[in-house]
């Protein structure tokens, strides 16, 4: 049924997430709005906010970093 497939997705993005955190120190900007995004479906809200500040001192006005800034507010 439908959980299961929302499981699975989560279980990914969670797999997806610490492999690039792993690699965190060659993160780009928009590296970090995608890292921040799967931190966000995977229930992490303090950890997206996180990637998203550090996604903002590489680059202030990057679009991605800027709108998860907005909708997260930090």
């Amino acid at each position: 049924g439908m959980p299961r497939c929302v499981d699975r997705h989560r279980n990914l993005a969670q797999r997806l997430l610490v492999v690039l955190e792993a690699r965190r120190s060659e993160a780009t900007a928009d590296d970090f709005s995608r890292m921040a995004w799967l931190a966000l479906h995977t229930e992490q809200q303090l950890k997206a906010g996180e990637f998203t500040r550090a996604g903002l001192q590489l680059e202030p006005d990057n679009p991605h970093c800027v709108g998860l800034k907005e909708r997260l507010g930090v």
